[in-house]
């Protein structure tokens, strides 16, 4: 007799700014948080689970952090990997995920595009036992952030 439950796996992006909303051509950083909540027929561990996230073409991925202290880490230096879409995507592999367990965060550093724009970004999570689902998430580019002027009345 072989166990057929699949683990089920919840993702949630964060931000400082909850809206996901970042200034054109800056540096967004980002939270995703991954956990095991189960199923209520069975709780299976997610082992091995191997996170894809995946950027829109205009986003240039520049560090990813995971691990129990964020000490493992992904840098886009000299080659950009081509995911679907011509998304640009980034991996974080081996994470191991237990039902009742606080979940896994990993860190994510993007820069932002010259202009202003709605950007459809997704993750894509496979574990040992097979998929644990697809989350889909928007980022929005701002305008550019003004300097700080003060304006002088003229007299």
């Amino acid at each position: 007799m072989q166990f057929t439950a699949k683990p089920r796996v919840d993702f949630h992006v964060m931000a400082e700014n909850p809206a996901l909303a970042f200034h054109a051509g800056h540096n967004a950083r980002l939270s995703l948080h991954c956990q095991n909540v189960g199923r209520w027929y069975a709780r299976p561990a997610a082992t091995n689970l191997r996170v894809y996230i995946n950027f829109d073409p205009a986003l240039e991925p520049l560090r990813l952090k995971y691990g129990s202290q964020l000490e493992r880490s992904e840098e886009q230096v000299q080659e950009v990997r081509r995911g679907k879409r011509n998304s640009k995507y980034m991996k974080a592999v081996g994470i191991q995920l237990f039902h009742g367990e606080p979940g896994e965060d990993v860190e994510m550093e993007v820069r932002m595009p010259d202009h202003a724009g709605l950007y459809k970004c997704w993750v894509a999570a496979y574990c040992d036992d097979g998929d644990c689902g697809i989350h889909e998430f928007t980022i929005k580019s701002r305008g550019r952030a003004k300097a700080n002027t003060a304006v002088q009345p003229t007299t």
